[in-house]
C-alpha cells in the first residue's frame, strides 16, 4: 500500500521529510509499521533523516478520528514549514532498529528542510483491516496578482445585526495586519461563504479604505425585493458614457443593449457606442435629440431586462417622458426594436420642430398662473417637485425669461433648443399615431404609471395609438404619478438610468415613507463605477443573492482583466452570545422546552430533525436553514416523517416556518400527544394508521380563481414556490400533494386531486399546471375533468408533455423508456443533476422508480383545453415542429413555449424569473389561441 501511494503520487521514498505514523505505542504495533516503512525506505542511510511522528503523544489515541488527526497536523506543519516534536519520548523500543533505517524521531521543533518542496505522508491503520496512507506535498507558491485599480465590492452577511457589526471589525483588523490578503481574494472568500439574511456590502478601492467603512457597517432595514419599482428618468440626464460600466460587467445587460444597438446602426445610422464605450466624445454628441433619447431608451430597457433576468420582478414601471418608451417596451406593449423606432421618430420629429425653449420654475402653479397668461403661446410641460416647467417658441419664452413676469422665483432654463410637451408638438403626435396604427402592440403586462393621467396607465389606452399622440403633447403629471407610485405596494424604488432624479422627485413628494430604499443604479460621472457596485450592492443587501458573483468578480471586470482570484483565511462568522432564532439564552430555551421531552411524537421527530441536519438536539426556535438544512433536505425529512412517525406536513407548509417548533406542534395535533407531557405509548406513534393528508397548500396569496400546481415525482409542491412568488397575478396558486400513492395509477391519482380541486372551486373553467410527473397528472386530471362537462381554460405543462399516443400504454413508447432508464441511471450512479439530487434527497432514487411503474401503465387520452407546454432547450423552429406532434394528444390549441434553462434549474433562479413572465403573460388573458409558436 505504501509503494502504491509513492507510485500513485509520483514521488521517491527519498523525497519524503516527514512520516506522521499510526503510531499505537505497543510492542508489537510500532515495530510492524516500522518494518513495513524501512522495507519500502529501504536500509541505507540518506544525507538527511526520514523523520517520523505521531500526533497520539500530543492528544492520545482518538479511535476513528486518529487518521484524520493525523492528516491535520500534517497540513499545518507543511504550511507553516515546521516540524513539530513527539512528546513524551524519550529512547525508541528496540525493535524498531532505527539506526539501521533512514529514519528519526521528531524530538525537537525545527524549520521543515530547505531547498525543496515539503513532502509528507499520513499512516492510519484499522483494526478491521481498513488501512490508509496519504502523501502530501506543498502547493506550489503562487504570485499574488497586482491590484487593479477599480473598486472592490465585499459582501459581508451575518444572522444577527449585532454580529454584522462584529464581523465588520474583525474583517477590518485582518486587512490591517501583515500581510493583509488582496482585496479581490477578500470578495471572492466573502461572496462564496454562506449568505445570511442580515447583511451589508462595503465598495472600497484599498485596504485603508475598505478597513475604515467595515467598522461602521449596519445591516439595512430586512425587506425582500417582491414589491419593487423601476424608474426610468427623462431627456438631458444622459450626459457622458454611463452603461460603461455595466456593460463591462452584467451580460444580460450587454446583450439587450448591443441588440437595440445593432438595429440603431443598421436602421438610423446612429452608433450608440459612446454610450458604453468610455471613449470620451465631444459633449455634443449627447445633446443630441437622437442620441439623448435612444441612448437613455436603451440604458433602461437593458438595465431593466438584466434585473429581470436576475429575478427581479417590477410591480411597478414608472417613466419620466422618453422613459415611459422604456417602460412600455418592458411591460410588453411593444417589442424592443419597435420602441426603438417610435424613440427614433420622437427625437427627429422633435428636431423638426420650430426652435423652443423650456424653464424649470420652482413655484406652485397657482403662483404662475397668477403671473403669466398660459396657453396661448407659453404652456406648462411638466407638474414636477411642487413647481412646473413651462414650454413655449423660442422668442416667447426668451422674452419671458429675460422679462420681469417670474421675477424673485427660482427658475432654471433647460438646456434644450425645442418645446417638448406642448402644442408645438402636433406634427410629431400626428405622426407617432400613424406609426402605432400600423405596429404590432399588446396590452401591457407590468403596471405602468401614466405620464398623461398621473394614474395607473389604462392598458387599453396605452396601447393605442392616441394616448401616445397625447403623451408628446400633454404635460407630464409627474407629481401625480409619484403620488400614485407612493400610494401602491411598492417600497423599493430602483432608478434605471444616469443619476437619480426620479428618485429625488420621489423623495420630495409628501407620501414619501423614510423606511422606503431608494436605488440608483448608475452613478454619477465622478464615481460612475463605484455608483454602479454601490446600486448592485443594495439590491443585494436585499436578498438579490444571484448578483453576489457578479459583485465578487466585479473589480477585475471593470479593470478588463480576468478574474484570477482565490480565496483566502479570513475571520469565520461571530458566535453570538445568545441563539439568534430566540431572545432568551439557548440553556433556558431547552429549560423551558423540558416540559415536552416526555412526549413520544417529540422525541421522534427530534431524531429524525437530528438525522436530517446531523445535529445532536433541537429546541423549538431552532431553524432548519439557518443549520444548514437546503431544501432537498426538506424533502427528505418530510418523507421519514411520514414513513417513520406517520407525521404529514406538506412541504410548502414547512417552508413558511421552517422550525423545529412548528414539526413538533403538528407531530402533536395529528398524534394526540399533548403540549404539556400528556403522551401517548411509544408504541402508538408506530403503529398508528397515518392520518389523512392535506390535500392542498397555499404557495401564494391572492384571490379570485386558483392557479392548480400538481405534486412532482417527488409527491412535493417545494419545486413551485420560487415560480408561484414570481407570478405577475392576483390570483392564489394552490399546491395539490398527494396521499398516499404506493401504486396507485396515474388515474387513481388525477381522480384525488379532482376530488380536492372541485372542493376548493366548485365551478369552472379550471387552471392546472405540473412539473415533469405533475404534467402528465396534470393532463388526466383535465381529461377526467372534461368528461364530467367542466370546462378548463389553461393546462401548462413545464418541460414536460404526453409522450405516446392516445390509448396506448406510455410504456410502450421506446422514447419516453429509454430517457427514464437514463434518468434514474444517472440518480443512481450519482452522475449530473440527476444524480446532485438524489445525493441530496436518497429518496428521490426510489420515488423516481415508483413514478416509472406508474406511467409505464397509463393509458392517455387526448384532451381538448388550451394547453401551453414550455420547453427548454428548443428554438423557434423546434417548437413549431413539436407543437405538430403534440396535436394528437393535445388538439389544435396546443402552443410551445421556448424558456430558458434545463429540466432541472427551470424552477430555479435564475430561470424561473423568465418561465414566470412567459406563464404570467398567459394567466393574464388565458387566451393563448392567437399566439405564436415560439413567443
Amino acid at each position: 500500500m505504501i509503494r502504491h501511494a509513492q507510485r500513485v503520487a509520483e514521488v521517491e521514498p527519498g523525497d519524503i521529510d516527514h512520516i506522521e505514523c499510526h503510531g499505537t505505542a505497543t510492542p508489537m504495533g510500532d515495530p510492524v509499521e516500522v518494518a513495513a516503512l524501512t522495507d519500502v525506505f529501504g536500509t541505507a542511510q540518506q544525507d538527511h533523516p526520514t523523520w517520523l511522528g505521531s500526533v497520539k503523544s500530543n492528544i492520545g489515541h482518538t479511535s476513528a478520528a486518529a487518521g484524520v488527526a493525523g492528516f491535520i497536523k500534517t497540513v499545518l506543519m507543511i504550511e507553516h514549514r515546521e516540524l513539530v516534536p513527539t512528546l513524551h519520548y524519550t529512547k525508541p523500543n528496540p525493535l524498531l532498529d532505527l539506526d539501521t533505517s533512514p529514519f528519526e524521531v521528531c524530538v525537537d521543533g525545527r524549520p521543515w528542510p530547505a531547498g525543496r518542496t515539503p513532502v509528507a505522508a499520513v499512516s492510519a491503520f484499522g483494526v478491521g483491516g481498513t488501512n490508509a496512507h496519504v502523501v502530501l506535498a506543498a502547493a506550489p507558491l503562487i504570485p499574488a496578482p497586482a491590484e487593479g485599480s477599480s473598486a472592490r465590492t465585499l459582501l459581508l452577511s451575518a444572522a444577527t445585526p449585532e454580529a454584522l457589526g462584529r464581523y465588520g471589525h474583525q474583517l477590518a483588523e485582518r486587512l490591517e495586519a501583515e500581510p493583509a490578503p488582496a482585496l479581490d481574494a477578500v470578495a471572492r472568500t466573502l461572496a462564496d461563504r454562506r449568505q445570511h439574511p442580515h447583511r451589508a456590502c462595503v465598495v472600497a478601492r484599498d485596504h485603508a479604505e475598505a478597513a475604515r467603512l467595515l467598522r461602521g457597517v449596519r445591516a439595512p432595514q430586512r425587506r425582500s425585493l417582491s414589491q419593487v419599482a423601476f424608474l426610468f428618468p427623462g431627456h438631458g440626464v444622459l450626459r457622458h458614457p454611463t452603461g460603461a460600466a455595466p456593460y463591462r460587467l452584467m451580460p444580460a445587460f450587454r446583450e439587450h443593449f448591443d441588440e437595440i444597438a445593432g438595429f440603431a446602426r443598421a436602421r438610423f445610422g446612429i452608433d450608440l457606442s459612446p454610450v458604453v464605450s468610455g471613449t470620451p466624445v465631444a459633449p455634443e454628441w449627447f445633446e443630441d435629440w437622437a442620441h439623448q433619447q435612444l441612448g437613455l431608451y436603451t440604458l433602461g430597457y437593458a438595465l431593466a431586462r438584466q434585473l429581470q433576468e436576475w429575478g427581479v420582478k417590477p410591480a411597478a414601471l414608472f417613466g419620466n417622458s422618453v422613459g415611459e418608451y422604456a417602460a412600455a417596451a418592458l411591460a410588453g406593449v411593444w417589442s424592443p426594436t419597435d420602441a426603438a423606432v417610435l424613440v427614433h421618430e420622437r427625437a427627429e420629429g422633435l428636431r423638426a420642430t420650430a426652435p423652443g425653449r423650456m424653464l424649470a420654475v420652482n413655484a406652485p402653479v397657482e403662483e404662475v398662473t397668477r403671473r403669466v397668461r398660459l396657453g396661448d403661446e407659453v404652456t406648462v410641460s411638466m407638474f414636477s417637485r411642487g413647481g412646473v416647467v413651462l414650454s413655449g417658441p423660442a422668442q416667447a419664452m426668451t422674452e419671458l425669461i429675460d422679462g420681469d413676469a417670474l421675477a424673485g422665483l427660482d427658475l432654471k432654463p433647460l438646456n434644450v433648443d425645442r418645446a417638448a410637451h406642448c402644442e408645438l408638438q402636433a406634427p410629431v403626435a400626428d405622426r407617432l399615431a400613424q406609426l402605432i396604427s400600423a405596429m404590432p402592440t399588446r396590452l401591457p403586462e407590468l403596471r405602468m404609471v401614466s405620464n398623461v393621467t398621473g394614474e395607473w396607465a389604462d392598458p387599453d389606452a396605452v396601447s393605442g395609438p392616441d394616448y401616445w399622440g397625447a403623451h408628446v403633447r400633454r404635460p407630464v403629471q409627474l407629481d401625480a404619478g409619484m403620488a400614485t407610485l407612493l400610494g401602491s405596494d411598492c417600497d423599493t424604488f430602483v432608478e434605471l438610468g444616469p443619476g437619480s432624479t426620479m428618485l429625488g422627485a420621489l423623495r420630495l413628494a409628501p407620501q414619501w415613507d423614510p423606511a422606503h430604499a431608494a436605488v440608483p443604479l448608475l452613478g454619477r460621472e465622478q464615481d460612475e463605477e463605484r455608483g454602479l457596485l454601490r446600486g448592485l450592492g443594495a439590491l443585494w443587501e436585499r436578498g438579490l443573492d444571484v448578483a453576489g458573483p457578479t459583485l465578487a468578480a466585479a473589480g477585475a471586470a471593470l479593470d478588463g482583466a480576468p478574474d484570477t482570484a482565490r480565496r483566502c483565511s479570513l475571520p469565520g462568522h461571530p458566535f453570538a452570545e445568545r441563539d439568534p432564532g430566540t431572545e432568551a439564552p439557548r440553556p433556558d430555551t431547552a429549560r423551558a422546552d423540558s416540559a415536552n421531552r416526555g412526549s413520544a411524537a417529540r422525541r421522534r421527530v427530534e431524531e429524525l430533525w437530528c438525522q436530517s441536519l446531523g445535529v445532536t438536539s433541537a429546541s423549538d426556535p431552532d431553524n432548519f436553514f439557518d443549520l444548514g438544512g437546503e431544501s432537498l433536505v426538506v424533502l427528505n425529512l418530510m418523507t421519514q416523517l411520514r414513513e417513520k412517525a406517520h407525521v404529514v406536513v406538506p412541504v410548502a407548509e414547512f417552508m413558511r416556518e421552517p422550525t423545529f417548533g412548528h414539526l413538533r406542534r403538528v407531530a402533536e395535533e395529528q398524534l394526540g400527544d399533548g403540549p404539556f407531557g400528556e403522551t401517548v405509548p411509544e408504541a402508538a406513534v408506530t403503529e398508528a394508521a397515518a392520518p389523512p393528508e392535506p390535500r392542498f397548500t397555499r404557495l401564494r396569496e391572492g384571490s379570485g380563481r386558483p392557479v392548480f400546481l400538481v405534486a412532482d415525482a417527488a409527491d412535493s409542491t417545494l419545486s413551485y414556490l420560487a415560480l408561484a412568488d414570481g407570478l405577475d397575478t392576483t390570483r392564489p396558486v394552490l399546491g395539490l400533494e398527494p396521499r398516499d400513492v404506493d401504486g396507485a395509477r396515474i388515474e387513481e391519482i388525477a381522480a384525488f386531486h379532482v376530488q380536492t380541486l372541485t372542493g376548493l372551486q366548485a365551478e369552472g373553467p379550471y387552471t392546472i399546471g405540473g412539473w415533469s410527473f405533475g404534467a402528465v397528472v396534470g393532463h388526466e386530471m383535465a381529461s377526467q375533468l372534461a368528461r364530467r362537462g367542466a370546462r378548463v381554460d389553461l393546462l401548462v405543462c413545464l418541460d414536460a408533455y404526453m409522450p405516446g399516443q392516445a390509448g396506448r400504454r406510455i410504456g410502450t413508447d421506446p422514447t419516453f423508456v429509454l430517457g427514464h432508464l437514463r434518468l434514474m441511471a444517472c440518480a443512481a450512479l450519482g452522475v449530473g443533476e440527476a444524480g446532485a439530487q438524489a445525493r441530496r434527497n436518497p429518496a428521490l432514487r426510489g420515488l423516481l422508480l415508483d413514478k416509472f411503474r406508474t406511467l409505464t401503465r397509463y393509458r392517455p387520452r387526448p384532451v381538448s383545453c388550451p394547453t401551453a407546454v414550455f420547453k427548454v432547450g428548443v428554438g423557434a423552429g423546434e417548437a413549431r415542429q413539436l407543437r405538430l406532434g403534440l396535436e394528437g394528444l393535445y388538439g389544435p390549441d396546443v402552443t410551445v413555449v421556448p424558456v430558458a434553462g434545463e429540466h432541472w434549474s427551470l424552477l430555479r433562479e435564475p430561470h424561473v424569473g423568465d418561465l414566470a413572465a412567459k406563464l404570467s403573460g398567459l394567466l393574464a388573458d388565458n387566451s393563448i389561441e392567437e399566439r405564436h409558436d415560439g413567443e
